[in-house]
């Protein structure tokens, strides 16, 4: 692969999990970082600081303002596991509780989040939906697929926390390719887009979002080519939702198979700041969007 980052200690390749905290509970995902934690896969969990409103699709999820779930996050953090944002809460929030929620998760755990995730649907989502499309394409209402508007970029908003990311967020996260090797499909991470201000810099992920695909992502053949191009991989997945957990409350087997197999191989196991703090070596790379599209295209066309 070209221009392939050295990794330190000698390391062949870098790998990372970046975890939505969608459904989490620490029943549901404790087993799984208990599990990675043994195997020395250090990799970044995003949390909600405060509950969904009631009748939410998320509201069974555990969150900061539950005691038994923050000691679990406090513990994940002690380890060595990054903690991020996933929005503020599961569902749509105006600036005040933004606000609020991310002077929460400095209090309790010492700093601002590095890395934000948006999430879902939410208004107060940076840069989201149609919202990160050029606009060109949005003139032409190409954005079919696409998830509702976002407004926590716009200062005309009750949903604007923009200058608060801008200020306290470093990484926001952006495309998911299929491709296990996430910098070998962008190799322009981390980087900046003069038209989005509001985010210091975007990166990209490779999909695991469920168990299945997790699986699938992580099998034998994807691990030995990541290893032999000296790649980068950022997974994105739910370790909250179902099947990576079985019925006795035991990781399941394949996904348990492919981390210990992962874990054997000379990798550079790391959270996801971390990583793109020694990629980026304090620059960050400016690009803008319809650049970078154009660039990508190039890429995939060769």
């Amino acid at each position: 692969m070209e221009n392939t980052p050295a990794w330190p200690e000698n390391k062949r390749f870098a790998f990372t999990i970046c975890d939505d905290t969608d459904h989490a509970t620490v029943q549901r995902v404790k087993p799984i970082y208990d599990l990675l934690g043994d195997l020395g896969l250090w990799c970044t969990k995003t949390l909600w600081v405060y509950p969904t409103d009631p009748n939410e699709h998320y509201e069974s999820a555990q969150t900061l303002e539950d005691e038994t779930y923050r000691q679990f996050i406090l513990e994940l953090q002690s380890k060595g596991f990054e903690i991020a944002l996933h929005c503020v809460r599961g569902c749509s929030s105006k600036r005040k509780i933004i606000q609020a929620g991310i002077e929460r998760f400095r209090e309790v755990l010492g700093d601002y989040p590095s890395v934000h995730i948006n999430h879902a649907h939410n208004l107060d989502n940076l840069y989201w939906g149609r919202a990160k499309l050029s606009r060109f394409r949005r003139r032409l209402r190409l954005y079919r697929g696409q998830p509702s508007d976002s407004f926590g970029h716009d200062n005309n908003s009750p949903y604007f926390w923009g200058d608060l990311a801008q200020s306290k967020i470093r990484y926001v996260r952006d495309i998911v390719f299929s491709q296990l090797n996430t910098l070998k499909c962008d190799p322009f991470m981390p980087y900046t887009d003069p038209q989005r201000p509001f985010v210091r810099s975007w990166f990209s992920s490779s999909d695991g979002a469920n168990a299945v695909k997790f699986i699938e992502l992580l099998n034998d053949e994807n691990q030995q080519r990541l290893e032999q191009e000296g790649g980068l991989a950022i997974v994105y997945t739910h370790f909250g939702t179902n099947q990576f957990i079985d019925s006795s409350g035991q990781v399941n087997k394949e996904v348990a198979q492919c981390l210990t197999s992962l874990s054997k191989r000379n990798g550079w196991f790391r959270p996801v700041s971390e990583i793109l703090d020694h990629i980026s070596g304090g620059k960050i790379t400016k690009l803008n969007w319809r650049r970078r599209t154009v660039l990508l295209a190039n890429k995939w066309m060769r």
